[in-house]
């Protein structure tokens, strides 16, 4: 069978495409030996820390742990300015939560280099996603970045109000990227 010139191209050129534009921003979003390249902090009973056993796809994740009054948290800073649009996933396994424990996961674009600058409207992950074996993979694909939008912060959440509450989650495979904005400010003019 022999296809066309045409449709031969189309079919190299629309399965490279990922390979040649798609680009994963992330350091060590599957914690490998550690939890290196994320910025983490605490209150009260919170906990951020590696997780050696458990892990998805393999061992090793970020514990958010929380158990009475506190606040688990851990962030990583992207640089977006050459996207227009971006796809950010985690895979979460609840080990826990009860009372008034909660979580919140998100991206948060900013208007200047390194998170710094104005923070701009944040892209929350959803709840709900692909049930891998009791992790959970959640994810948002080609949410249109604010204009402006310089650099953008991974942040997953995890607080505990009260002495009655629980928020424990385990985190792993946390990749962000997109396609580059080939016409980031519009169409060429000759």
């Amino acid at each position: 069978m022999r296809l066309p010139l045409r449709s031969l191209l189309a079919l190299v050129l629309l399965s490279a495409a990922p390979a040649l534009f798609a680009q994963d921003l992330i350091t060590n979003g599957d914690f490998t030996g550690g939890i290196g390249g994320w910025a983490y902090s605490t209150t009260g009973s919170g906990v951020a820390q590696y997780e050696s056993f458990l892990g998805s796809p393999g061992g090793g994740s970020l514990r958010l742990q929380v158990y009475g009054i506190g606040s688990a948290h851990a962030e990583q800073c992207v640089d977006v300015s050459q996207l227009v649009a971006i796809d950010a996933t985690v895979r979460k396994f609840k080990n826990a939560e009860a009372g008034n424990g909660t979580h919140t996961f998100k991206l948060v674009p900013f208007d200047a280099p390194l998170c710094a600058g104005t923070a701009l409207e944040p892209i929350l992950l959803p709840e709900d996603g692909d049930n891998l074996g009791g992790w959970i993979r959640i994810s948002v694909s080609g949410a249109p970045l604010p204009a402006g939008a310089l650099s953008a912060l991974l942040s997953f959440d995890a607080t505990s109000p009260d002495a009655g509450s629980v928020s424990y989650y385990l985190m792993d495979h946390a990749a962000a990227g997109g396609l580059n904005g080939v016409f980031k400010d519009g169409f060429e003019s000759n």
